[in-house]
C-alpha cells in the first residue's frame, strides 16, 4: 500500500478497502462524504505541533519515540519512566515533609 502513496486516489484506496476484506460499502460511504475529514484535519495539526512528522511515533511520559519499537523495548522504556517518576515523587515528597518541619 504505501509503495505506491502516491496513488493513494479515492479508487485505489476503495481497492485497498476491498483487498483487505473491509466493508467496502460503508468504507466507500464514509470516504465519499467525508465524515471524518475535519477530525482528521484536527488530528494532524495537533501531531503537527508536537513534533510529529512519520510513523510510527509514540509518546512515553512526553518523550517522542519514533519508528517502530518491539514490545520489550517498549516495556524497558515505559519501566525507565515510571521509574523517572516514582523517584521524583520521592523527592517531591521528602522536600515537602522537609519544609514542614521548618514551619
Amino acid at each position: 500500500m504505501f509503495a505506491g502513496e502516491t496513488d493513494l486516489n479515492s479508487l485505489q484506496l476503495k481497492l485497498y478497502a476491498r483487498d483487505l476484506g473491509l466493508d467496502t460499502e460503508q468504507f466507500g460511504a464514509c470516504l465519499d462524504t467525508g465524515r471524518y475529514e475535519r477530525t482528521i484535519e484536527r488530528n494532524l495539526e495537533a501531531a503537527k505541533k508536537a513534533g510529529v512528522n512519520s510513523t510510527p511515533t509514540f509518546v512515553v511520559n512526553g518523550v517522542p519515540v519514533i519508528g517502530p519499537l518491539e514490545v520489550a523495548r517498549f516495556k524497558d522504556l515505559i519501566d525507565f519512566e515510571l521509574g523517572r517518576q516514582t523517584d521524583k515523587l520521592a523527592r517531591d515528597s521528602r522536600s515537602r515533609a522537609g519544609s514542614n518541619l521548618t514551619n
